[in-house]
């Protein structure tokens, strides 16, 4: 029986390797249209791989979609892929290229043989644990339940007991308010030895791996979607925000020194690089209509604020 062909056959040179969307399209004979289709194909089927995430990004704003290619639309290209003269043709190119995932090079993904006996699978299962101790530093069952299920705590608990057995990891009652059994790397004993930084101030999405969201640790965690962020002041939650700032909540006074530092999150908002949008409009602050609510100053110094009976819109200060 012949080995099973690789599922990007046609795509890539045989061999290692990494090419850019040009020579892809060079090497293949495809448009840019079906080539584009079947490099997200096989991204999705975990076979192909970009050194970048700008390409991802620009797939994510275009829905993975490729436009029709320029030469096929009104108006017209002059030889040597300049746009014609007529209706548009420079802003049609910009989105025909938009839709391509030129950025960065693309490489094979080797296939993954599944282990080969349990002893196999158990360390690859422990491979797993050391990604995601990595990634938080103490790992326990509420923080696994948004992982994929092989990352998940079931699969992964008897090779954290085997770790603990041997060594490689520390278990205990790091955080007090959360039940059941907790695994810590040494590093993570460590750091929470010396003490977390209690000046730091940050703030994440509702759906970042590390957001309490959704796991009923934090009881003022806004619902785990995209267009909630929680700000922390150390290891203290001061201010939500749900639906990208349309109702936001402080749990601090609003003459607080470090309000103003509170409110990055909404800057990044206007400032970003990759689609900023033009204004935040705030309808409530700790329930209350934004319009009169004594957290409107801190506002103030930090955005151009304007107010109608809907909210405050917020603009970035230029």
């Amino acid at each position: 029986m012949g080995m099973k062909p690789p599922a990007d056959e046609g795509l890539l040179p045989e061999g290692p390797g990494r090419f850019g969307f040009g020579e892809l399209a060079e090497y293949s004979g495809l448009g840019t249209k079906e080539l584009t289709a079947r490099v997200w194909e096989q991204v999705w089927a975990g076979t192909l791989v970009n050194d970048g995430f700008a390409a991802l990004r620009k797939g994510i704003e275009t829905g993975f979609k490729p436009v029709a290619s320029p030469s096929s639309q009104s108006g017209g290209w002059s030889r040597g892929g300049r746009p014609g003269r007529r209706g548009g043709g420079r802003g049609r190119f910009s989105r025909w290229k938009a839709t391509r995932p030129f950025a960065g090079t693309w490489a094979r993904v080797e296939p993954v043989l599944p282990p080969a006996d349990l002893l196999d699978a158990e360390e690859l299962n422990k491979d797993r644990a050391r990604l995601l101790l990595d990634r938080y530093g103490v790992l326990f069952r509420e923080l696994l339940l948004r992982e994929l299920p092989p990352l998940q705590w079931r699969c992964l608990f008897r090779a954290l007991r085997i770790m603990e057995l041997s060594g490689e990891v520390v278990t205990g009652q790091f955080f007090a308010e959360i039940p059941g059994l907790q695994f810590a790397s040494h590093a993570a004993v460590r750091q929470l030895q010396r003490g977390l930084p209690v000046d730091r101030i940050f703030w994440m999405s509702a759906v970042d791996p590390a957001s309490p969201s959704g796991l009923g640790l934090v009881a003022d965690a806004p619902r785990r979607i995209p267009s909630n962020h929680l700000v922390f002041h150390g290891t203290e939650l001061v201010c939500t925000s749900e639906r990208r700032g349309r109702r936001l909540a402080f749990h601090v006074a609003p003459d607080h020194p470090d309000l103003p530092r509170y409110l990055g999150f909404l800057k990044a908002l206007l400032t970003r690089q990759v689609r900023p949008i033009r204004s935040v409009t705030v309808e409530q602050i700790n329930d209350e209509p934004a319009t009169t609510s004594p957290y409107r100053g801190a506002l103030e110094a930090v955005f151009r604020v304007s107010g109608d009976r809907g909210g405050l819109l917020l603009g970035q200060r230029f």
